[in-house]
């Protein structure tokens, strides 16, 4: 996956992350997973995800929704859509 700082879809998801879960955005990266951040559990995951489409007018189909084991999943199915 090619995510540096600076990368627009990365500082996105960051800042919808960071208002979500109410932590510094830089808290957040492509390796984080749900372990990784307090308070992150199936309802705030659904609020962090319906947020994201808000950011990326899109919808993530539901199925490739419960298959994200870490951020940089999120963010490759973003970068799909974008296309």
């Amino acid at each position: 996956m090619n995510t540096e700082p600076g990368d627009p879809v990365l500082e996105r998801v960051q800042r919808v992350a960071a208002q979500t879960f109410m932590c510094a955005p830089d808290e957040i990266g492509p390796a984080t997973v749900a372990s990784d951040v307090a308070g992150w559990d199936s309802l705030s995951y659904t609020i962090f995800i319906m947020n994201v489409e808000t950011e990326f007018a899109c919808e993530l189909d539901p199925l490739e929704i419960t298959n994200f084991t870490c951020i940089g999943d999120l963010i490759v199915a973003l970068r799909e859509k974008m296309v």
